[in-house]
């Protein structure tokens, strides 16, 4: 009977020993997944100065180094409206909002392709105001820009 006893807590505590393991596991994978994914972000100054660069030129500048996560933590810092971007997956990736850059706003549009973010900047049509029809007439403008990237694609 004691044999069995024995036999039984040493299977306990293999149990245990894997089971503390898995967890240690689970922490270093946890703390290696959040300091990547802060590594990334950390570019959305280079999306900002593509954006402010896109402005000043008026052609689309491609950040290199650029993440879909620093993109969209450039929208999170930059943007001016509640939601501060919209975002479509198919058949191209790409962010829109309403960003602040230089004192003016302007629809600033991120699209992810092979050699990074590529970044392009758009003029307000007019100036939009706060009312309930300007707020959908904003809503509708960045619709509208994101409408012509997707046919742009070519894999409409």
């Amino acid at each position: 009977m004691r044999h069995g006893t024995n036999g039984q807590l040493l299977q306990n505590e293999k149990q245990m020993l894997f089971l503390i393991l898995i967890l240690v596991a689970l922490v270093i994978f946890y703390f290696y997944a959040k300091s990547w994914s802060a590594r990334n972000a950390q570019n959305f100054e280079l999306i900002h100065d593509a954006a402010n660069e896109s402005l000043a030129t008026d052609e689309p500048v491609t950040v290199a180094t650029g993440t879909t996560a620093a993109a969209s933590k450039f929208f999170e810092v930059y943007g001016t409206t509640e939601k501060k971007f919209e975002s479509m997956l198919t058949p191209v990736v790409l962010y829109a909002g309403y960003v602040r850059l230089g004192g003016e706003e302007v629809v600033a549009v991120a699209v992810r392709n092979n050699g990074g973010i590529t970044v392009m900047t758009h003029p307000l049509p007019y100036s939009f105001g706060q009312d309930m029809l300007s707020l959908i007439g904003k809503s509708q403008y960045i619709k509208d820009i994101m409408q012509k990237y997707k046919a742009a694609s070519g894999r409409v």
